[in-house]
């Protein structure tokens, strides 16, 4: 439907209509010289005249064309099928298979005619494809909730239908999604609930990184079921040799224990150990008898200053963040109260800088010590970036990702996270940054994104110094705590920034970068550099890598170059222990560099076999939904056809059309002056 809408008055073109035949009339109408056209083309004089001046005049006239279409948009229906590894781990696999690879699609056969169907399988991640092979090492609900509520959102989504064990591995508790889904949950239950005699290691409580020499604590807890009065040996091994042992006494049907352990870092590297326990005949799952654990030995740890101008919640934020950390060894002081020399610290923190702390900073420069400030209570204490402002106001910002910040890279979860992080208060004006400074985030004020630096690095004659100009970090840590129940996020960003600053740059002319540690379901990259003896980068140089597991079996890779640094992609390796030699040819020089990495095996779905049908019915009951067996999907599909509040939603898209707007009025207007020109020109020599 097409409606015409005016904001001027009917008269208005009344008199556009009067004037162009007006115009038309004066030229044309009895004129002498036209005696000498032919009446047919001097209409067409005439004619082209009108309606050239006619579209002229209502180009001017302030109308339009409003074209209102309906479209119908069908009720969504989500399915998620649990793609781990524990559907296929009891009994009843093969009846799961067929559910899945048969009855399912007849059934959404039948939906199809009511609701649009978007199928999709989670595990550790969500994958946007009906492709079941249920190889997914965890489970893990939230993130699956998550997804669902990014990639649908503003949808008509009718209800969701998800199709899991209950097993979940991964993950905070999916409670709070379901009950803000805004639609039904209807969950399939699957899998095996009855309990069976099984001994297992639950989980492993150890430091990730120890010094050469400590002793450090491994907690081991353990878990019984139906295995009352046995005993058992618990082991600690590392690369087959015994470290530590402990006999435990089973009191109960269902038991479970922490076993402490003392250990001595004994090698620097990655040390790989692992907890075994003794398996007994009575056990059905032994594949979660052992578990490995890594742990990095350094040499020696970190020392922090951190000096505060007053008490305040972004300095305790920052002190427990890297308290939790024991590879940092960390001192916390008021500013006025420090007298020392800065030379005995890898890192100074100054929170709440002032004029004050000026000698400070310049004995920084002085010693060689990188430092980071954090709401600095003047602007131009940091070397690199003055305020320009004539009054102290302030905006309440969001940080925005720099995605050409490369100092350092963050991680997808942590890229996440700073999206969604409350706003902090920056102080108003233009800030000018000098051509060495670098910004992680920027100032994103409402829906407006600026250039305006909320977290900024700088490096000055080889010192390393940061900036974080918000007032408010102490909110990202409580966010961080109230969406994943923990402070995970938040510390790896204080941890990124600290292992920066504090660590030296590699004067070497081939440098590598790779994870020392990796989950076996996740994609490994190394990256490289490679500079002349004049620390030139050079983006021509062949580089290789030769990686030997375990076995002793070697697999050879090449880098290849982005134009700023060489990379690798390895994909997802085996879990194993891997060491490697990565070798740099450029012209006649030859560079090597070794190292040890370790690719974590994915435990988790081998822990649990046992089905949690109790959290499916805890989900579908808050969110407005239901649960059923899949002998039950004939039932499920019938519920969903008679859901009354489950509807088609109609939607009236408008748009408006001006005049001017259409590109045919060109070529009309060029049409009508062209005729009329070469007509006077045949006939009147014009």
């Amino acid at each position: 439907m097409t409606q015409f809408v005016s904001h001027s008055a009917w008269y208005v073109y009344l008199l556009c209509f009067l004037a162009a035949t007006g115009i038309t009339a004066f030229l044309y109408f009895r004129n002498p010289s036209n005696k000498e056209v032919p009446k047919f083309w001097n209409i067409s004089l005439q004619l082209c005249r009108f309606l050239s001046v006619l579209l002229l005049l209502l180009l001017l006239c302030d109308f339009f064309f409003k074209t209102i279409r309906r479209q119908n948009e069908r009720p969504l229906l989500l399915v998620a099928i649990d793609n781990s590894a524990s559907m296929l781990g009891a009994k009843d696999s093969a009846e799961v298979l067929s559910f899945v690879k048969n009855k399912l699609p007849q059934a959404f056969a039948s939906l199809e005619e009511t609701f649009e169907l978007s199928v999709a399988n989670f595990g550790s991640g969500f994958q946007n494809k009906s492709n079941t092979t249920f190889i997914e090492k965890a489970s893990d609900f939230e993130n699956l909730f998550q997804e669902l509520e990014t990639r649908y959102a503003n949808r008509n989504v009718g209800a969701a239908i998800l199709i899991s064990d209950g097993i979940q591995n991964k993950g905070a508790s999916p409670m709070l999604a379901a009950e803000r889904a805004g639609y039904p949950i209807y969950c399939i239950a699957v899998g095996d609930t009855t309990e069976f005699r099984d001994l297992k290691i639950s989980k492993i409580s150890h430091n990730q990184i120890t010094y050469l020499g400590n002793a450090f604590p491994v907690d081991v807890f353990v878990q019984a079921s139906k295995l009352k009065g046995k005993q058992v040996v618990l082991k600690l091994m590392q690369e087959g040799k015994e470290k530590a042992r402990s006999n435990i006494s089973i009191s109960g049907d269902q038991f479970s224990a922490t076993i402490g352990f003392t250990l001595t870092a004994e090698t620097t590297g990655i040390n790989v150990y692992t907890a075994q326990l003794e398996v007994l005949e009575e056990e059905k799952n032994l594949l979660n008898n052992s578990r490995e654990f890594v742990i990095e030995v350094q040499d020696k740890r970190q020392k922090i200053l951190l000096l505060a101008q007053a008490p305040h919640p972004d300095v305790n934020a920052l002190r427990e963040s890297l308290l939790s950390n024991s590879a940092y060894e960390l001192e916390t002081k008021f500013s006025d109260e420090f007298s020392g020399n800065v030379k005995a610290y890898n890192l100074v923190l100054l929170h709440g800088a002032t004029t004050a702390q000026k000698p400070l900073i310049e004995q920084c420069l002085t010693e060689g010590v990188p430092f980071w400030l954090v709401r600095p209570a003047t602007q131009d204490v940091f070397p690199g970036l003055r305020l320009n402002a004539t009054t102290a106001r302030y905006n309440d910002v969001e940080p925005l990702i720099n995605a050409g910040f490369g100092l350092f890279t963050l991680n997808t979860p942590l890229q996440k996270f700073l999206e969604s992080c409350p706003a902090v208060k920056c102080a108003f004006g233009k800030h000018l940054l000098s051509n060495s400074a670098s910004c992680l985030l920027y100032q994103k004020i409402g829906n407006v994104e600026t250039t305006e630096p909320l977290f900024v690095f700088n490096e000055s004659s080889g010192i390393k110094s940061a900036c974080f100009l918000g007032d408010g970090l102490w909110k990202w840590k409580m966010r961080d705590f109230s969406e994943h129940a923990s402070h995970a996020l938040f510390n790896e960003l204080v941890f990124a920034t600290v292992h920066y600053l504090s660590v030296k740059n590699d004067k070497s002319q081939f440098r590598l970068r790779y994870p020392k540690l990796i989950n076996e379901n996740e994609p490994l990259e190394l990256e490289a550099e490679v500079y002349n003896k004049s620390y030139e980068a050079i983006h021509s140089a062949e580089v290789s890598l030769v990686l030997r597991n375990s076995k002793n079996e070697t697999f050879k890779y090449s880098f290849s170059s982005n134009g700023r640094f060489y990379q690798a992609a390895l994909g997802a390796l085996p879990a194993d222990v891997y060491e490697f030699t990565a070798t740099s040819k450029a012209g006649n020089d030859v560079l090597q560099k070794s190292g040890r990495l370790v690719v974590k095996e994915m435990v988790a779905e081998q822990q649990d076999v046992v089905a949690n049908h109790r959290l499916l019915y805890q989900i579908a009951s808050r969110s407005g939904g239901n649960l059923y067996a899949m002998s039950g999907l004939e039932t499920l599909k019938n519920d969903l056809l008679n859901k009354k509040d489950i509807k088609t939603i109609t939607y009236a898209l408008s748009s408006l059309h001006r005049l001017i707007d259409w590109p045919m009025l060109f070529f009309v207007l060029l049409l009508t002056f062209g005729l009329e020109w070469g007509i006077r020109k045949r006939y009147l020599s014009i």
